[in-house]
């Protein structure tokens, strides 16, 4: 990853290891950001009653 501080990103399309490990970085991001959309829009779809229901059933 060293090329993209040094501003030579095209470096790491070059190979395709490389281009395989960005490609799964995207993927894990496009993933983070999916569950917590996912996340936020349950939240929303919830009632008082159930978040505090949620939040008692992860009280350890």
């Amino acid at each position: 990853m060293r090329p993209i501080f040094d501003g030579k990103f095209r470096e790491l399309l070059a190979t395709s290891s490389e281009l395989t490990v960005l490609q799964g970085v995207l993927a894990c991001l496009i993933g983070i950001a999916n569950s917590g959309a996912v996340g936020m829009s349950n939240k929303k779809e919830l009632s008082q009653q159930e978040k505090v229901a949620a939040i008692k059933a992860f009280d350890f």
